[in-house]
């Protein structure tokens, strides 16, 4: 069983590859909720991603190469039940990267520190 996880986010692809990536995401059954629209660039579609359930981070880098070509652009949030773990999957340079972050509480509520930055301020990344 992977880690639970609920996710949002979006994948930005080629208006004539949209079913194409569309079905591999489907067949994949990976994300519970897919929804095309259109891209403000007409050549252009975007697929939104949500859900909550099973994580497992090695199925979606498989996934993931396999849709890369068709990726203009992506960024899907992950939020861990335990830990109050946050991390993130962005498709940038044409390659996907990992970004990690964490929510920190203080005495009446709680803030995001940003995903994009360690405790030293620098980015907290690595290639999928």
């Amino acid at each position: 069983m992977g880690y639970i996880a609920s996710y949002s986010g979006y994948i930005v692809v080629k208006k004539d590859r949209t079913d194409s990536v569309l079905k591999m995401l489907e067949e994949a059954d990976i994300f519970e909720n897919l929804d095309v629209r259109p891209h403000i660039l007409s050549i252009l579609d975007e697929i939104d991603v949500s859900g909550h359930g099973n994580y497992y981070g090695d199925y979606l880098e498989e996934i993931y190469g396999k849709i890369s070509p068709y990726v203009v652009d992506a960024e899907i949030e992950f939020f861990g039940d335990e830990n109050d773990s946050h991390w993130k999957h962005i498709f940038e340079d044409g390659e996907w990267k990992e970004r990690q972050g964490r929510i920190v509480y203080d005495d009446e509520s709680y803030t995001f520190a940003k995903a994009e930055k360690d405790e030293e301020g620098s980015f907290e990344e690595r290639s999928m």
